[in-house]
């Protein structure tokens, strides 16, 4: 997924799944970041913390799914099945 895509997800999820208005300053201020991005301008994903301590993970324990960000890395587990599983805690962040 490239920067444009993501942010794209990001504004449609803040529209449709938690009913932000699209009429708010900072909707139209990521919309006008969206159409300013470069087409295929693609961030690596990089951990702006890591914990020498903790191991990290490049598949999911429960599905197999490839981990993209860094709090699947460090669970273990994909953003997929956290959104499914009651029984997931979301850990905090090292300090």
């Amino acid at each position: 997924m490239n920067d444009k895509q993501f942010l794209g997800w990001i504004h449609d999820r803040l529209l449709y799944v938690y009913k932000e208005n699209g009429y708010m300053d900072y909707m139209h201020k990521l919309r006008a970041i969206i159409e300013a991005t470069p087409e295929g301008q693609t961030t690596p994903n990089v951990a702006s913390y890591k914990d020498k301590r903790r191991t990290t993970m490049e598949h999911c324990v429960k599905c197999g799914r490839e981990l993209i960000t860094d709090y699947e890395h460090i669970s273990g587990i994909c953003c997929a099945c956290m959104a499914v599983d009651d029984e997931y805690k979301w850990e905090d962040e090292p300090e």
